[in-house]
């Protein structure tokens, strides 16, 4: 992205968040960096640089700012606003790697890797990414361990070992060079830096307390305003799977449960035994995170079980999706106009797993909210595994979801007749279990990729046929699962009853038709389609299919 210093520097003058995370200036008379919002007076022209990515500023020489701190900024949107399905694999290859290297795939992984994963070969990411983002791979790689480690150190207490291990750093003493390097102080200094109310658990005389009684981790995620935050959390409250999701009028809370790659860094430091997780497969940590708003801080902030300590690279930008942060609100509203009207900043809820999302669409075809989930909680209480014992968790929460592969193997071996047996009495049809038994299966041999477009190196158009291939899941299903799992922006549930009857449209290529003045954000105008018809707003009692 070209950057024009006289619109930059006019929104540096404004504190304009809309621009909050798109582009960092550099004041070269104190050597710092900072967010175009921060509260310091603005600098003089003259001595502003602007760069299109932290990692950017701090390769020209830049440091952070304790301020504002550039690491809070939220994440430039990696799809493309084209309305094209697979724009973003041509486009924006750069922002996809940059997605996927923020959440610590170069932590266990190489850049060929990374490189197969985007589709193409190692020499021409290389490239591209270097054209978009003028630093290399590993300088990115870099400044996104250090300015989490920076996040870590400044809101935590947490060990300095186990912040440079969740950073992705192989070794402290590593970790504490190249902060000195790059920051001009070490990890220690920075610390006193931190509020007197950091949270996490310290080390007492080298040994640091077991990941599951220590406290959990209180982080704030930022977000560019408006945020309709209290629709999100309606939205959110009225589809809750008892003993997995918990919500009041204030906050919202749910078990996550992490997989971890056996034989790797990642766990051995939460002890994942080899000998516990069958071959091919890998282990799950379990956890909880629960969220409240901070609408005068443009924040959300989750607390995060302690157990999640070494995956936060992943969580993370996990949350972030589930709750949207990272959206244009601005754009979306002009663009959708006076749809928009009634409720500016409305976001479109992600997912936290693609399967648990899938089941939930599946079991959600044609009947009411209410019986959703009354199912969801019945198939997270037969085939979940209880949590271990938490004193700071929501007593709420009290077991996971299954992921597809533990789903998938508790079935394998069973007849059609025994896993109609095992799945009717939770309220299911037999097409309706075969349905799930098809996806579970399609997940864990890889045939299905239900992850975020923007991180999963899959394309639009196959992951939708490769969907609709299933039994049981039809277009309406495939781009549900768009929506709120491959976080696509202009996702369209085909043929959607309550879509119909807010437009008064009387068939689906009609529907169809009335939609194309929404693209590329067709999916916000569902959200707000939905909430015409009382969704997200209050229990207005069962709205049929759409709304699972």
């Amino acid at each position: 992205m070209e950057l024009d210093p006289a619109t930059c520097y006019a929104s540096l003058l404004a504190k304009d968040r809309r621009f909050d995370g798109w582009f960092y200036v550099g004041v070269s008379s104190t050597g710092i960096y900072c967010r175009p919002v921060c509260a310091v007076r603005a600098p003089q022209q003259r001595n502003c640089h602007f760069f299109n990515t932290a990692a950017a500023a701090e390769h020209a020489g830049f440091r952070p700012c304790l301020r504002c701190r550039p690491e809070l900024a939220p994440a430039r949107r990696a799809l493309s606003e084209s309305s094209g399905t697979d724009a973003f694999l041509t486009s924006h290859i750069p922002d996809a790697a940059a997605a996927l290297i923020a959440e610590g795939f170069l932590n266990q992984h190489d850049v060929d890797a990374l490189a197969g994963r985007m589709g193409v070969t190692p020499r021409h990411l290389l490239r591209l990414f270097q054209a978009s983002y003028g630093v290399s791979i590993v300088a990115f790689a870099q400044t996104q361990r250090l300015l989490l480690a920076k996040r870590l150190l400044t809101d935590t207490a947490l060990p300095v070992t186990a912040i440079a291990h969740a950073a992705g750093f192989g070794s402290v003493r590593r970790f504490n060079d190249l902060f000195q390097q790059r920051y001009g102080l070490s990890p220690g200094r920075l610390r006193k830096h931190a509020p007197d109310d950091a949270n996490g658990a310290p080390s007492a005389g080298g040994r640091a307390a077991r990941a599951e009684a220590a406290p959990p981790l209180v982080l704030p995620l930022v977000y560019r305003p408006p945020y309709a935050w209290d629709h999100v959390l309606a939205f959110l409250r009225r589809r809750v799977i008892a003993g997995v999701e918990f919500a009041d009028d204030d906050s919202y809370a749910r078990v996550l449960s992490w997989p971890v790659p056996t034989g790797t860094a990642m766990a051995a430091q939460q002890g994942v035994a080899e000998a516990e997780t069958p071959p091919g497969r890998v282990a799950m940590r379990d956890g909880w995170f629960r969220v409240t708003h901070a609408p005068r801080n443009n924040a959300i902030v989750v607390q995060i079980s302690a157990s999640l300590t070494p995956v936060l690279a992943q969580v993370l930008p996990c949350i972030r999706r589930l709750f949207d942060l990272d959206a244009q609100p601005d754009r979306i509203d002009a663009h959708l106009g006076s749809l928009a009207d009634g409720l500016r900043g409305i976001r479109v809820p992600g997912a936290v797993d693609g399967f648990e999302m899938g089941v939930r669409a599946v079991l959600g075809q044609q009947v009411s909210v209410t019986q959703c989930v009354a199912k969801l909680g019945r198939f997270a209480a037969t085939f979940g595994r209880p949590l271990a014992d938490d004193p700071y968790r929501p007593t709420a929460l009290t077991r996971t979801f299954p992921d597809a592969a533990a789903f998938d193997d508790a079935l394998r071996n069973l007849s059609l007749d025994a896993i109609a047996d095992r799945l009717c009495p939770i309220g299911m049809t037999r097409m309706r279990a075969r349905a799930i038994v098809g996806l579970a299966q399609a997940l864990s041999e890889g045939r299905v990729t239900l992850r975020p477009l923007a991180v999963s190196g899959a394309t639009l158009d196959d992951t939708l046929a490769a969907l609709q291939a299933l039994p049981g899941i039809g277009a309406w299903t495939a781009q549900y699962l768009a929506m709120r799992v491959l976080g696509w922006p202009n996702a369209w549930p085909e043929a959607d009853g309550v879509l119909l009857k807010q437009t008064g449209c009387t068939s689906a290529t009609a529907l169809r038709a009335h939609a194309a003045r929404w693209e590329p954000w067709r999916a916000y105008a569902v959200m707000h389609l939905w909430r015409l018809a009382g969704d997200g707003v209050a229990d207005k009692g069962a709205v049929r299919q759409t709304q699972t």
